[in-house]
């Protein structure tokens, strides 16, 4: 005999010393185990037919396979970690199809085997601690990532349900919301919920088939399966967590449990995948739709056992989803031939998952399906259908539907058999229907169950006699107690004693009552907002000078109808037709999108370049969304004169013959997956930007390669490499040929390409797949689920200096070439500036208008235009000289608009730009009334600033032509204040000493006069130095606390008794210079800033404007310190 260990060679020999024997002797322990153990349920074998036992035990026997010891006769085990640990108080045990087997199995091993099924359950929790994420399908102790979402957590909460973890609760829930709320790091071999970072934010994963994780499945490929079973899984771990005292977890999880509305599209009336920007991808026929791992979203809509009552709302009601249910078990049609609807229209292939609308009980998904009807009031419904799905189940070698995956099939077979089945995972709560036989006892373990049997009965029951009259169970002093629910709770189904199923031979009232079937674990609560936005298409293709209309939408998951403003943002290049616009979304708790028009221009002369376009969309509160896409200025007509053959068709069109055969590929697949007619894409991993031609649906789309000369356009002649876009058809495994790349100087190079085959499943030759869709068009109503797609070539590099003139085609008549992609790099986008001086010339005279171009050494002209009611009109041209250029023109009354445009030299390296707004230049006229030119009739201050100049206290700036400017605006520098105020003290005689009173002021200044009479007068002392020196700061401006210290000072100190209250709320009596400013407003020189609650503000150490001045000097004459 051999013996294993998977812990070490010394394990394996004390496993062999211990437990080896002969063959016969080995083989009768087996046989008597076995006995022993299928022996715990008992059916009758007489009266029935030999294959329903054969099939029945056959089952329970494959329920019985797996989950395998781990450990070795000395407790040793290997762990998840790589370590070696010991089983002290347990069994452990590996191999775990969880995906499968939290279903059905789990739960039948916990009724006939709970010590065994305790063990396991341990061994789940163990594993999750060493391995830091829990498990899927664990092989051994190794995380294979064998299918999607987080069934660990359904089976560890049923087993939690059913008290097997009684002891070890917390440290289960430490495994379960760890492994609930994060994801494995890139360290980790485990794919763990790899759709948590947008799941925890939004509501659902994204289905991505083009990102990758860890080897085995990964949820981002099947991002609609995925949400669903992470909801149910937040569900029912919520259960657990409310239990177990952690309220917060619970209420979010709960919270979590209610994600599958994030998926259901109204539009379709069904679940949806989503992608990373939001929208709804993949066909709009729910058995067609993509993200549904080993299903379509018809057999995955019934996935949702937490919040059942809320699905049958969703869809519309109990009636609407009775016909729906209906329809999904082809019903009617069922009750006339149960085997041949199971056989022929249910179940079409053993591993043929796909394109189906109607129950599969080949796999997992929908094993529960038809249990909803309980929650619909029907469940002879349930019999109906559960009867025929256990015809596919024979004593033959095909005898198991579909894969057994670890006995879940043939666990649902013994659970419908026995009239018993978990219904709602996580809940350790049980399906009542009809049983099989009628009789089955059902040995338990008393020290579990405080009880070693339980007996089922349904006396008479028959293909005829299947549908639940009455049920009832045996009460402790033997009287029969109806079960009026379509179900039982573990502890009541294990204490039933007597479980008697009446039947006959039509549907009776039994159950159909409102309360007849289990509530929600979850309950709808408030949602919030979720809105996401896009570009569709995301790259757009444009030739320069066209347009073409873009769909910018909106996705949007609330409680109440949410809404807003979208901006949408161009650039000089691509401009867009309306900027802003109103949206409003009535979402109703599901992801509802709305759209709208908007047209982008590409301007004239733009050669190349991908150039990009934003938008925000906001809702009152903020943006709430972004996202970004992408013009390409491209051309088209060097591609499509060589088309002459159409390899992209429509769904059931036949319009389209790709590899000569009647097959091809499908358009609206290829567009969700980037590559659309009409607009542009990348070559994924690289900076390959191709450009899809647009052609009508049926007309050529592609050239099989003959040896064709495509010139290069101008758009691409600065391309650094390039590859060919497209497939070949019965390619082995790929085909191609020798490509010529011709050169503006005459050159040449010769390069081989190849081109994967269409189908291929390994791209080869280097190439990258562009676009791979799961399923091809063959003219007929189905897809073929073969997947097919487009690839991109292994680029081909342009010798340095080289410019592109041409390209070859191979002589390969079985290559299709779609597109050429080229890393031609976006022209630089320049951005000119323009100003002008003066910025009022008077009128007549010449102001200049410099532009400034940046970056500056972009070669090229910048061009003056004068813009009018009639158009633009070019006024004047020059060469970027220095960064910019300069214009001169003459200023007139009437205001002119110009702007200034940058016209590249070579467009493919600059692209053209524009000033963003323009620059009018008016000349001003000055009225005879008005002393300055900057200071009209009706300004503000006018009147106190005419009053300066009239007294020859201000004479302002000479523009010449009898002109003059004042500049009101303009803060006043401490030394021009001295002048105004020397000018208005009379211009008194001053002795001007020899040494300056101040350091900073020397006698050559042009107001040391001024300034020394300041002094002398002790109207300023200026800021007294270290050195015993004293400096005026002549060039900074005057504050306004020291502009009323100046006026105080000037009209000799007068006395005045400051208020003990502040009239100003930013100055209080300790303030510097509070006596002189209250002192202003006493005489009326000043009164501050009056703010609308009545206060007023002073802002002291501001500095005063030239205007302001002009008003204090007036008010200090008005008020009589002016002689």
């Amino acid at each position: 005999m051999t013996s294993l260990s998977y812990v070490d060679a010394a394990g394996a020999a004390a496993n062999h010393a211990a437990e080896a024997t002969s063959f016969d002797t080995a083989r009768a322990a087996a046989d008597a185990l076995w006995e022993d153990r299928l022996g715990d349920v008992a059916i009758p074998t007489d009266d029935v037919e030999l294959e329903d036992v054969r099939v029945f035990y056959s089952a329970l026997y494959r329920s019985f396979l797996a989950p395998n010891t781990g450990t070795d006769v000395d407790r040793r085990y290997r762990g998840w970690d790589g370590e070696i640990h010991v089983a002290d108080d347990f069994t452990y045990y590996q191999n775990f199809s969880l995906w499968d087997t939290y279903r059905t199995q789990q739960q039948l091993l916990y009724l006939l085997a709970p010590e065994e099924s305790r063990d396991m359950a341990l061994s789940v929790v163990r594993q999750g601690e060493q391995l830091g994420w829990l498990p899927r399908w664990g092989y051994g102790p190794v995380e294979t990532n064998i299918m999607t979402g987080d069934p660990g957590t359904a089976f560890l909460v049923s087993a939690w349900s059913q008290g097997l973890l009684a002891g070890h609760e917390e440290e289960t829930y430490a495994v379960l919301a760890h492994n609930a709320d994060n994801t494995p790091d890139p360290t980790s071999v485990a794919n763990g919920r790899a759709g948590n970072p947008v799941y925890l934010e939004r509501g659902y994963v994204t289905h991505e088939p083009g990102e990758n994780g860890r080897p085995g499945d990964y949820d981002l490929h099947h991002g609609g399966s995925a949400t669903l079973e992470y909801a149910l899984s937040d569900a029912l771990l919520s259960t657990m967590a409310r239990e177990l005292g952690h309220t917060e977890d619970a209420a979010r999880y709960a919270a979590r449990g209610e994600n599958y509305l994030a998926l259901f599209d109204p539009t379709t009336q069904s679940f949806r995948a989503r992608d990373r920007s939001g929208f709804f991808v993949g066909s709009d026929d729910p058995a067609q739709a993509v993200g549904f791992h080993e299903g379509t979203a018809v057999q995955y809509e019934w996935l949702v056992q937490q919040d059942l009552p809320g699905l049958i709302e969703l869809f519309g009601g109990v009636e609407a989803t009775q016909q729906r249910l209906d329809d999904f078990f082809v019903y009617d049609e069922l009750l006339l031939d149960p085997e041949g609807v199971a056989r022929e229209q249910w179940v079409t292939g053993t591993y043929d998952y796909y394109g189906q609308d109607t129950y599969n009980p080949n796999n997992e998904p929908d094993l529960h399906a038809p249990y909803v009807y309980q929650w619909l009031g029907q469940p002879h419904k349930t019999a109906d259908v559960v009867a025929a799905a256990m015809t596919l189940f024979t004593d033959g070698p095909t005898g198991v539907t579909g894969n057994d995956d670890l006995g879940t099939m043939s666990a649902w077979y013994v659970l419908s058999a026995i009239g018993a089945y978990p219904i709602v995972p996580g809940t350790d709560v049980w399906g009542l229907s009809t049983p099989a036989f009628e009789s089955v006892d059902v040995t338990l373990d008393p020290d579990w169950f405080g009880t070693d049997l339980l007996e089922i009965r349904a006396p008479g029951v028959s293909a005829e006699n299947r549908y639940v009259q009455q049920v009832t169970t045996t009460a402790a002093d033997g009287q029969a107690v109806p079960v009026e629910a379509s179900h039982l709770s573990g502890d009541d189904l294990t204490s039933a004693g007597t479980l008697t199923f009446e039947v006959g031979p039509e549907p009776s009232a039994w159950a159909t009552g409102p309360d007849a079937a289990p509530g929600s674990l979850v309950e709808r609560g408030e949602l919030g907002t979720r809105v996401a936005a896009r570009v569709a298409p995301a790259r757009s293709s444009v030739e320069a000078g066209g347009s073409t209309t873009v769909a910018v939408e909106i996705i949007a998951q609330a409680d109440a109808v949410v809404g807003g403003t979208v901006d949408v943002v161009g650039s000089d290049v691509v401009t867009v037709d309306t900027a802003s616009r109103e949206w409003s979304i009535d979402s109703g708790g599901v992801p509802v999108s709305d759209s709208f028009p908007v047209e982008l221009a590409v301007r004239d002369g733009v050669v190349a370049g991908t150039y990009p376009i934003t938008i925000a969309v906001s809702d009152g509160a903020g943006v709430v969304a972004e996202a970004s896409a992408s013009v390409t200025v491209a051309e088209s007509g060097w591609l499509t004169a060589a088309f002459d053959n159409t390899g992209i068709g429509d769904a059931g069109a036949g319009n389209a013959d790709f590899d000569g055969l009647g097959y091809y590929l499908l358009r609206d697949a290829l567009a969700d997956l980037g590559f659309a007619q009409g607009a542009a894409g990348v070559v994924p991993g690289t900076e390959l930007v191709f450009a899809v031609p647009a052609v009508e649906p049926g007309g050529p789309d592609n050239a099989l390669a003959r040896g064709q000369v495509l010139p290069v356009p101008d758009a691409y002649r600065q391309a650094r490499s390039l590859s060919l876009v497209g497939a070949t058809n019965n390619g082995t495994p790929h085909g191609g040929g020798d490509v010529t790349l011709t050169f503006t100087d005459g050159t040449t190079q010769v390069a081989p390409v190849q081109l994967s085959d269409w189908c291929t499943g390994s791209p080869a030759a280097g190439n990258v797949v562009v676009a791979k869709a799961g399923q091809r068009g063959n003219g007929t109503g189905s897809a073929q689920n073969i997947g097919c797609g487009l690839y991109a070539s292994a680029p081909l590099v342009v010798p340095e200096g080289r410019t592109l003139a041409s390209i070859t085609l191979p002589q390969a008549p079985n290559v299709h070439v779609f597109t050429v992609a080229f890393d031609v790099a976006a022209p630089v986008l320049p951005v000119v500036t323009v100003s002008v001086s003066p910025e009022r010339p008077l009128a007549g005279a010449t102001a200049q208008i410099t532009a400034a171009v940046t970056p500056g050494d972009v070669a090229g002209d910048l061009v003056l235009q004068r813009v009018s009611g009639d158009g633009v009109a070019e006024v004047a041209r020059g060469p970027v000289s220095g960064g910019g250029a300069g214009f001169d023109v003459v200023a007139t009354a009437e205001a002119v608009a110009y702007r200034v445009a940058f016209e590249p030299a070579d467009p493919t390296l600059a692209a053209p730009a524009t000033t963003a707004t323009d620059v009018v230049v008016e000349g001003r006229v000055q009225a005879p009334d008005e002393p300055f030119v900057d200071v009209p009739a009706g300004s503000l201050f006018f009147e106190e600033i005419s009053w300066l100049f009239e007294n020859g206290y201000a004479t302002g700036w000479d523009l010449g032509d009898g002109a003059a400017e004042y500049r009101p605006v303009t803060p006043i520098a401490r030394d021009a204040m001295a002048a105004f105020l020397y000018r208005v003290a009379g211009e008194p005689d001053v002795v001007l000493p020899a040494t300056s009173p101040f350091a900073d002021v020397a006698p050559d200044n042009q107001f040391y006069r001024e300034i020394t009479w300041l002094a002398q007068e002790g109207i300023s002392t200026g800021w007294a130095g270290g050195d015993g020196t004293a400096a005026f700061r002549p060039l900074e401006p005057i504050a306004r606390d020291a502009m009323a210290a100046f006026l105080y000072r000037m009209a000799d100190s007068p006395a005045h008794e400051a208020p003990p209250v502040s009239p100003f709320t930013d100055m209080t009596p300790a303030t510097q210079f509070y006596a002189e400013v209250t002192w202003l407003v006493d005489e009326g020189i000043a009164t501050g800033w009056i703010g609308n609650d009545g206060t007023a503000v002073y802002q002291p150490t501001a500095p005063i404007n030239r205007d302001a001045m002009a008003a204090f000097l007036y008010r200090y004459g008005q008020a009589g310190f002016i002689d």
